[in-house]
């Protein structure tokens, strides 16, 4: 399958949908509050392949934020940013991850790889979680399942044996 392409089945089970106006926030927690590895994986069904949308984010310029623009884009603590090579098209399902380790994002589109890039870690702020959006805008329009953040830098074929699967309590959910 190549980077772009989608799976027919999409995700697993559900979704919720974004109007392009509004997100889920979810208050401080320190939970979220993630050192230099993470993971951030979710199926993402794009109404509008145009502009930036979040996808999950606590602080786009202070802490980490996921999104697309149109390609799959990370920042972490600052300006400085990573971006996919291929973009995520509109009115298709399609499962978008980024995995960081501290210093290098590592894209993976349907699970195949998409792209890296090195983005600085320096530090983080408390913030709430934003899902679908920021607190000033990147609103999504469009849908969102099995939206994951993970404490650490998933491998390829981590994210491959779990995309097509809705997690539960017993299979360690993410963070």
């Amino acid at each position: 399958m190549a980077a772009g392409e989608t799976i027919d089945s999409g995700p697993p089970e559900r979704s919720t949908a974004f109007s392009g106006s509004g997100q889920v926030t979810y208050p401080h927690d320190g939970r979220f509050d993630s050192g230099a590895a993470m993971t951030i994986e979710a199926w993402v069904y794009r109404s509008d392949e145009l502009g930036c949308e979040a996808i999950l984010g606590h602080n786009l310029s202070l802490s980490y934020w996921f999104g697309t623009c149109p390609r799959p884009r990370f920042y972490r603590s600052g300006p400085g940013f990573a971006q996919a090579n291929t973009q995520v098209y509109r009115n298709r399902w399609t499962h978008v991850a980024v995995s960081y380790d501290g210093t290098t994002a590592r894209f993976y589109i349907n699970g195949d790889a998409a792209g890296s890039g090195a983005v600085g870690f320096g530090g983080l702020l408390a913030n709430d979680l934003h899902i679908g959006g920021t607190a000033t805008g990147n609103f999504l329009s469009g849908q969102l399942d099995e939206v994951r953040l993970w404490s650490e830098a998933r491998s390829q074929q981590q994210i491959r044996a779990n995309m097509q699967r809705e997690l539960g309590v017993a299979d360690n959910e993410p963070d």
